[in-house]
């Protein structure tokens, strides 16, 4: 082979390298925010020392994302994805964790929650180690509201002004009347405006401090009020702690339909949000009909659970096997943006290596066969990952309509 051909196959040969180099690092990655650091929500990297590995990715977003103009549609950004993944998991594990971030990335959204941090929308996906903090996720506003009646002395006239303003959506000015009330009148609050406090805590989203004062501070007389267990039920619930909440639940006893049946609601969301599929719909189709306001709200009830059944579960060890064909499992997952990109990410890859290979280009060969290799796994790890997301999102999609159903905000 002449000089003009060597130079010419040198020049094919980089050329692929840099498309593949794209590809890995830039697989619908918008990155403009790259340089943001992850906020630290939950709990922070272990270490904070200096590995390697930051100093790339470091270049990668001062000199590189901003240039490119576009932005990532995860939280974290792939790059800093990447970062906490280096810093937490052994080299060869965060290698993994990162390629199957990439080839997800921006696809297939309807299994992720939405969040604002970065200053606008962006699919939550943190690295497994990581938990997902309650305050990061969107969730669209709902107001607490609380009954009028009319007032008839002074005790009277402090409750009616303490509701008007929860009515009004001014919970914090409701939380300090109550306390104000508790203050200078110990024995003046009752469970009905302990019952207040309560949904204020609820409306400002101080679940965990709601919680808290009834665990602590309250009297065995508030404590088996049933109407302010089951407001206490529905801050576990809304916090994730549905074992306590269905605990919670269990203490109730009362003669009301309308706190029985409200009672059935969360006992079975709380069933159902653990995975207990049958449990919770014994719920729902056996002691929800004795206290149902009305036989359409029983039914849809039903019906999101008969829906439920008939949306199979995905087995994680199934994705996992299909995957040995690069896309395979994704699509199973019912991810078919993810399953294209781990197709053609891993096609090229292997293509690459095989080329190298062949051409005898051993150090190139052994480049093109780590990020295959690595690409390889992540693809199988990711699939088994992405069947058990695709399992979540079934039973979070019936929960929220029944939730909708039934008012619970």
């Amino acid at each position: 082979m002449g000089e003009k051909g060597q130079t010419r196959q040198l020049c094919r040969r980089c050329f692929l390298f840099l498309l593949i180099c794209i590809l890995v690092f830039s697989v619908d990655a918008q990155e403009l925010h790259d340089g943001q650091k992850y906020m630290g929500l939950g709990r922070r990297v272990k270490s904070e020392r200096h590995i390697a590995t930051d100093d790339y990715i470091h270049f990668y977003q001062k000199f590189l994302s901003g240039a490119r103009g576009s932005r990532c549609a995860m939280y974290p950004s792939c790059s800093n994805y990447g970062l906490m993944c280096f810093r937490e998991r052994p080299f060869i594990e965060a290698m993994v964790m990162t390629a199957d971030r990439m080839i997800r990335c921006g696809h297939d959204g309807i299994y992720y929650d939405l969040t604002y941090e970065y200053g606008y929308p962006a699919l939550i996906d943190l690295p497994p180690f990581e938990p997902v903090p309650r305050s990061i996720v969107y969730t669209s506003q709902s107001y607490v509201l609380t009954d009028i009646f009319p007032c008839r002395n002074y005790v009277d006239s402090l409750r009616g002004f303490v509701h008007h303003l929860i009515n009004c959506h001014h919970y914090d000015l409701a939380l300090l009347e109550i306390e104000r009330l508790s203050y200078f009148s110990p024995h003046f609050p009752d469970s009905l405006l302990y019952l207040q406090k309560l949904l204020c805590y609820d409306a400002l989203n101080r679940e965990e401090e709601g919680i808290f004062d009834f665990s602590v501070y309250q009297s065995e007389r508030m404590k088996t009020d049933a109407a302010v267990l089951l407001q206490v039920a529905k801050m576990y619930y809304e916090v994730g702690n549905y074992r306590s909440a269905i605990d919670v639940l269990n203490r109730i006893n009362t003669v009301d339909k309308g706190i029985l049946y409200r009672n059935t609601v969360f006992k079975g969301l709380s069933f159902l949000r653990l995975g207990e599929e049958a449990a919770a719909a014994e719920q729902f189709s056996i002691v929800s009909p004795r206290y149902a306001s009305n036989v359409d709200l029983y039914s849809l009830n039903i019906q999101a659970m008969d829906d439920l059944s008939h949306q199979r579960k995905k087995k994680p060890w199934l994705a996992g096997v299909l995957s040995l064909m690069p896309g395979a499992g994704y699509f199973y997952d019912s991810q078919p943006a993810s399953a294209l990109t781990s197709l053609l990410v891993n096609g090229l890859l292997f293509y690459a290596t095989y080329t190298s290979i062949k051409r005898e280009n051993y150090g190139m060969a052994a480049v093109m066969g780590t990020f295959t290799l690595t690409f390889y796994t992540g693809n199988i790890l990711g699939a088994i990952k992405g069947a058990k997301r695709y399992n979540e999102r079934r039973i979070d999609a019936c929960a929220s309509v029944i939730e909708e159903h039934n008012h619970v905000y």
